[in-house]
């Protein structure tokens, strides 16, 4: 299982701030949990803004080991198109979906693109 980042719930929403674990999701509430050890012990059990919560699918490229999570925005390294990592439920895989535009780039080779920086879209 891949793991999931959030904005805490005492946290504002466009804060930018994360935690990182794994996704309890029960009853409308969300909740991120890691390990930080060997024998599985629970360190941090984190209520979290469910509209927040983003699933790591891989990293950009090897050598600048930016991690990729869903809802994020990209941009193809010529600048020129915009896209929202989306999962997609009926092909079940990730992929890129324009914004503003009607394409769609159903691909895994995220080092062709670059991670925007905060809300721009």
């Amino acid at each position: 299982m891949r793991p999931y980042r959030a904005t805490p719930i005492d946290k504002p929403v466009d804060s930018g701030e994360f935690v990182y674990g794994y996704l309890i999701a029960y009853e409308g509430y969300s909740f991120i949990f890691s390990y930080k050890d060997k024998k599985g012990f629970i360190h941090s059990f984190i209520e979290v803004h469910p509209e927040t919560v983003g699933q790591q699918i891989g990293k950009v490229c090897h050598y600048t080991k930016k991690e990729i999570y869903g809802g994020m925005t990209m941009r193809s390294r010529d600048g020129l198109r915009k896209y929202t990592v989306t999962y997609s439920d009926i092909f079940c895989r990730w992929y890129l979906k324009g914004l503003g535009k009607a394409w769609e780039e159903p691909q895994t080779k995220w080092n062709n693109y670059e991670i925007i920086i905060g809300k721009e879209n």
